[in-house]
């Protein structure tokens, strides 16, 4: 059975962003570095743990997204993304075609509604997937093939999350 990783890219930004904010970790043009850092450091520890057979990162493209033009106050009260998590975006997509990792963005769709399609091509053919995001909107997409690789959980352990851990926590 082929195992895919679907890695939401943007949402370990994020993760990334919060845990390094005060790192201080910056280029000699000052510019900050870690979240990309704490991006790489994750992106590797799949890379050596899992060994995965395909693996993948979405992210987040700039602009709105459909659910914008049906519901103009969507994520309306959601804070904007910090300025220097941004100015390190494409230092992370860089390091990631640096792996020869395909990157999947499509204007107009957020990086968990691609994550969620490509999950359920793979899973249609057999394939056992495994998402690696904080982002809980993505449990329900999880079934027998279908798991949550959580990334951030104490102690920094991987831990799987399947059907029994979704129940659990959602009934």
């Amino acid at each position: 059975m082929t195992r895919l990783f679907l890695l939401d890219g943007t949402a370990l930004a994020y993760r990334a962003h919060f845990a390094m904010a005060r790192s201080g970790l910056t280029r000699p043009d000052g510019r900050p570095t870690g979240a990309t850092y704490g991006f790489t450091m994750t992106l590797r520890r799949i890379l050596e743990k899992e060994d995965p057979d395909l693996i993948a990162v979405a992210f987040d493209p700039p602009g709105p997204t459909f659910r914008h033009k049906q519901f103009k106050d969507y994520k309306a009260t959601r804070e904007r993304m910090p300025e220097d998590l941004i100015s390190q975006l494409d230092d992370m997509r860089e390091i990631v075609r640096a792996h020869g990792i395909p990157i999947f963005e499509k204007p107009g769709f957020e990086a968990d509604d691609v994550i969620g399609t490509l999950s359920k091509q793979a899973e249609a053919r057999g394939d056992e997937v495994m998402l690696v995001t904080g982002d809980k909107d993505l449990m329900q997409l999880v079934s027998e093939s279908v798991k949550l690789y959580n990334v951030f959980k104490p102690k920094v352990e991987l831990v799987i999350e399947g059907l029994v851990a979704v129940e659990k926590k959602f009934g």
